[in-house]
């Protein structure tokens, strides 16, 4: 699944690499919030979640020149967003995160979503990161795998195993809520 700015945001870091800082905001707009849901996944809390954004946005700007052109620019930055929340976490490992909130799920149905949402909750960090970059981000099983420092059969592995716990627990609540 490619995301419709894509094509616009590998041309802005081209730009970028060039010196053209003002192409930055095109890569602010196309990706800003996925950075930040990305960060928060990670940091879980809120203003930590922003630094990072801005972290982000920082190092595209120095690092834009080892983008390679016709490569994924989503997998790109977030791969960057990554080890910035990673680094965020190693300078400030006591920050005190704020009470969890659901993420948004993609569904119509705002129920299924938050059930889908606090389901997705009962998996490990790693394995909800996984599913919300193949799901959420549309990134393909070896992007998430370069993002998250995994081989594309590791994803794979994991993305199966992560859904199977989730169809189990989304099982055994529709199940639950039969048997009241």
């Amino acid at each position: 699944m490619r995301f419709p700015h894509d094509k616009a945001c590998g041309e802005a870091l081209v730009c970028i690499a060039k010196g053209d800082r003002s192409a930055l905001s095109v890569l602010f707009h196309a990706y800003g919030r996925l950075i930040y849901l990305v960060a928060l996944d990670t940091v879980h809390q809120k203003q930590s979640a922003e630094d990072v954004v801005q972290e982000v946005m920082l190092r595209v700007l120095k690092y834009a020149a080892s983008y390679r052109p016709g490569t994924n620019p989503r997998a790109w930055v977030l791969k960057i967003t990554r080890h910035c929340a990673l680094d965020h976490l190693k300078h400030y490992p006591h920050a005190d995160p704020l009470p969890e909130q659901p993420l948004p799920a993609p569904s119509e149905d705002p129920d299924e979503g938050l059930m889908l949402s606090m389901t997705l909750r009962t998996l490990p960090e790693e394995d909800q990161l996984l599913i919300r970059l193949h799901l959420h981000a549309g990134l393909t099983h070896r992007e998430v795998g370069s993002v998250m420092g995994l081989s594309e059969t590791a994803v794979r592995k994991r993305y199966e195993r992560a859904l199977t716990k989730l169809r189990v627990c989304l099982n055994d609540e529709e199940g639950g809520r039969d048997d009241e």
